[in-house]
């Protein structure tokens, strides 16, 4: 009787020490997520800044900057 007492305290033992590593991993594993949405919010964030530079807002597409009339660039 005692052994077996002996056992399931151990068994108990480990069983909440494995829920313990269970619930450090899961924070874990939602720190690297919350990581990863600051990093795709970031690389998302200078892609759209990239767009916005590379258009020249004084350009109209199809028109040209030459006048050509007097073939000056305007």
């Amino acid at each position: 009787m005692q052994q077996r007492d002996t056992r399931l305290g151990a068994r108990n033992a480990e069983i909440e020490l494995l829920l313990q590593q269970l619930n450090q991993l899961q924070i874990q594993l939602d720190d690297a997520l919350d990581h990863i949405d600051i990093h795709h919010a970031q690389q998302a964030q200078a892609n759209a800044m990239e767009v916005d530079a590379e258009e020249d807002p004084h350009e109209v597409e199809g028109v040209s900057g030459l006048d050509t009339l007097s073939g000056a660039i305007i």
